[in-house]
């Protein structure tokens, strides 16, 4: 347990989360690359294969991060919808009885 919050934390909360992104755009455009120049390497081509799948990895990187911070972006607009609701509805809501 941490008595005294970390003052890097505050100020930057999703520098984890930006770091792993990165690390994995890095890494699983590399693990193409090297695939590719293993394949390339096998059956003596030039680097088709290796451009080949780095494009797949790149496209594929681009697609998900899109949907992914497009699925972020709704959740963090659907929170501050119902933070955002009148006073009274909250209100309102926590008079009802649970039996309601």
């Amino acid at each position: 347990m941490q008595l005294v919050p970390n003052r890097r934390r505050l100020l930057a909360p999703g520098i984890g989360d930006t770091l792993a992104r990165g690390f994995e755009w890095a890494a699983t455009i590399a693990i193409f690359l090297g695939v590719g120049f293993v394949l390339d390497r096998v059956f003596g081509t030039t680097p088709i294969f290796m451009v080949g799948l780095f494009a797949f990895a790149l496209i594929g990187q681009i697609v998900r991060a899109y949907f992914h911070f497009g699925d972020e972006i709704d959740r963090e607009a659907k929170a501050r919808r119902a933070l955002a609701r009148p006073l009274t509805t909250v209100v309102e809501e926590s008079e009802r009885s649970p039996d309601e």
